[in-house]
């Protein structure tokens, strides 16, 4: 999604985000703290709540607010396995913990890259101390943690190696001692040190040496200071004339970059020709801008860790530079600024963000500068640290606007591929996909919006039914008689414009008609589009029985348009939530926890994209349903048996059908926010009569699926 901010000059006062490094560290010390701890002013962003996940797994953590309450002290050792998705620092702050309270191994699902990058230090460290941490699959397999006296770490390309020892060891049972080799960021090592300190921690500190005593942490309240690394952009954009007052919060004086802002506060950093960036490489972009927008030549040093990021920030740099229309030398182990003659100030600049939410505040500093608008693409991965970016912008009284822009995901199978599109505009999507040359036609029913529909300029086919009754072998012949009477071949397209029924109906007609007809599914509501219209599963019901004919096919592309959505009546939307939850709990920690800690609905977009892409993970593996999908078919045994006994929604069934065969309290938490209602026993009754008739039944077997921890379903089988 694109982010358009308009020229301004801020004056305004705001409340600076706190620290997601000093949020990572107090987290994990109250955890291993024996008591209650209460942090306040917590970043909840998104790598600090991947942290906040895995470690709910271990300890009890509530959220109320930005606070967090922990019961921490009672971890047992267990097996454990946890996934880790982009954030180097919760793999090297928690690698450590895990695998130390961990019987044999910890698993670690993340991305090859990520797992190279993040934990190279720690492969030497086990391996020199016979451990091992081996890939298997998507995983990585990491042995107990080698417990020792003295550790001697080299700590060149990050930190965070020595943090994530150096916060378990007051739990090791004895006096531990962390020599630090190589030059690295000294500032998080004293804010690591600073946090532990806080928690009881005893620790004796020099240059490069930490000795932790055998002092187990102590549970306390503990406030989060305000983030230096965002407060620097925002001492930029002062630099420059505008007017940001900040209020009142806890001292930063402990986090790193304070004296970045000091030194820019004073306006004395201009005074350098040369900046050493050992203690702050994240200042590179705002130190780079001041020097640029002042006609300053500099040079920066020590910058060779800058390429092992997430991305190779020195490339980013360049990029940025050159876009402004200044110049850049790049070296081994620094980078050079030149004064330019003519800065980009009076025409529109477009900057991709490369996923660096660095890069997205260095587009806020130029957008106070440049004349004309700013345009940053894909600004979305500010919220990896800055959860509340464009309220802040609110309180800057900068305006923005954003643009989403086409996002295509795929189903990739062996037999076919199939594209889902989150897109702003249907019409344009849809002539993208359609044939000029073919017969094309909507099929809807009366439930749909006709705004929508009518948009279109296509012929239209409305059902004569609505809901669960549309899936009849009547509508299905009488739509098949009119694709007979209008001549349509298999190279027509059929367009599905409607809920989950109206998908599973023209779905199940696509297959069968010439054998093989092309299809394209419009979800409009959420159930259809978080559930039934994604991953080619077609059905029709007969008699009182649900989905009891069906076939797999996959549709041409399935259109996924947000605007849809805002007419649905609150029961629609809350219907699809229990299949949004459903995805979650069995297959996406950090989703369902988002869902259970945020306020209802707060955050649904997101939540719609993340279980979509989280279903076609699952899909692209196993399109027909023989072992990975089964797993979400959670809620659905008992749910499509009483949605068929009783007035309720699809949603409705199925939480009831999730809490009937899990007694997870998470779950029932989540389901119970959204106004679910518990199953009786009358409920369980009314169900088990419908059980005989479930499609999944083989060998008078059934599987059901429950869920034994959020993240890990099983499948129980029960004879018939």
């Amino acid at each position: 999604m694109d982010l358009i901010l308009q020229h301004k000059k801020p004056n305004a006062q705001i409340n600076v985000p706190s620290s997601k490094s000093a949020s990572h560290r107090a987290i994990i010390c109250a955890c291993l703290a024996k008591g209650r701890s209460t942090i306040k002013n917590v970043n909840l962003c998104e790598d600090v709540k991947n942290t906040i996940n895995i470690l709910r797994e271990i300890v009890p953590i509530k959220i109320e607010g930005n606070t967090l309450i922990i019961d921490g002290g009672s971890v047992i050792k267990k097996d454990r396995e946890i996934e880790i998705k982009e954030s180097a620092s919760t793999l090297r702050m928690l690698t450590p913990l895990l695998s130390y309270y961990s019987q044999k191994k910890t698993t670690i699902k993340t991305s090859k890259n990520l797992f190279k990058r993040g934990i190279k230090t720690y492969v030497t460290l086990y391996k020199e101390n016979g451990k091992k941490i081996t890939k298997n699959n998507t995983s990585f397999l990491i042995e107990n943690f080698p417990v020792l006296k003295t550790y001697n770490i080299d700590a060149t390309e990050s930190s965070q190696y020595i943090s994530g020892i150096a916060l378990l060891a007051p739990n090791l049972g004895q006096k531990t001692t962390i020599n630090i080799n190589g030059n690295t960021t000294q500032n998080y090592v004293d804010l690591t040190v600073y946090i532990m300190r806080q928690f009881g921690a005893k620790i004796t500190r020099t240059h490069n040496c930490l000795v932790i005593d055998n002092q187990e942490y102590k549970p306390t309240t503990f406030v989060i200071p305000e983030d230096n690394s965002f407060k620097t952009n925002l001492e930029v954009i002062n630099f420059f004339g505008s007017s940001i007052k900040f209020g009142e919060s806890a001292t930063s004086s402990v986090i790193p970059e304070h004296e970045v802002v000091e030194a820019i506060k004073s306006k004395k950093v201009l005074d350098k020709k040369i900046v050493d960036l050992t203690n702050c490489p994240d200042a590179i972009f705002a130190l780079s801008l001041l020097f640029l927008y002042s006609n300053k030549n500099v040079k920066f040093i020590n910058t060779k860790k800058l390429k092992n990021k997430e991305t190779n920030r020195t490339e980013e740099l360049s990029l940025l530079i050159e876009k402004l229309g200044g110049k850049i030398e790049t070296h081994k182990n620094s980078i050079s600024i030149f004064a330019a003659s003519s800065l980009c100030l009076d025409h529109t600049i477009t900057i991709e963000s490369h996923g660096d939410h660095r890069i997205v505040l260095a587009g806020l500093i130029a957008s106070t500068l440049n004349k004309k608008p700013t345009i940053i693409k894909n600004y979305e991965c500010i919220k990896k640290s800055v959860p509340n970016f464009l309220n802040i912008l609110d309180q800057l009284g900068i305006k923005y606007k954003t643009k989403e822009n086409n996002e295509t995901k795929t189903i990739e199978t062996p037999e076919a591929n199939s594209e889902i599109i989150f897109t702003d505009n249907i019409t344009k999507t849809l002539q993208h996909h359609i044939n000029k040359n073919t017969k094309n036609l909507i099929v809807t029913d009366k439930n749909t919006p006709k705004k929508f529909v009518k948009s279109q300029n296509l012929p239209i086919y409305e059902t004569l039914e609505t809901k669960e009754n549309v899936k009849t072998l009547q509508e299905t012949e009488r739509l098949i008689n009119y694709l007979l009477k209008n001549n349509f071949s298999k190279s027509d397209y059929i367009i599905a414009y409607g809920g989950g029924t109206i998908t599973d109906l023209v779905g199940f007609v696509s297959s069968i008609y010439k054998r093989g007809i092309n299809h394209i599914n419009v979800p409009t509501t959420l159930v259809g589009q978080v559930d039934a219209a994604i991953g080619g599963k077609t059905a029709i019901n007969i008699q009182k029985y649900k989905n009891q004919i069906g076939t797999f096919k996959l549709p041409v592309a399935t259109i996924i348009n947000f605007e849809t959505l805002e007419s649905l009546p609150e029961k629609e939307t809350k219907s699809g939530m229990a299949e949004i939850i459903k995805i979650a709990a069995t297959s996406n920690k950090n989703l369902f926890y988002d869902i259970l800690d945020s306020k209802p609905y707060e955050n649904l977009r997101n939540w719609v994209k993340e279980a979509i892409e989280t279903k076609l993970s699952i899909v692209s593996k196993d399109l027909y349903d023989k072992k990975e999908r089964k797993i979400l078919n959670f809620g659905h045994t008992y749910g499509h048996a009483l949605e068929l006994t009783q007035n309720i929604t699809h949603g409705e069934a199925v939480a009831k059908g999730m809490m009937i065969v899990s007694q997870n309290k998470n779950l029932e938490s989540a389901l119970l926010k959204y106004g679910f209602d518990k199953p009786t026993k009358k409920d369980v009754e009314e169900a088990k009569q419908q059980l005989l008739q479930d499609k999944k039944i083989q060998n008078n077997t059934l599987s059901i699926i429950k869920l034994e921890e959020i993240g890990k379903p099983i499948i129980e089988k029960t004879k018939i």
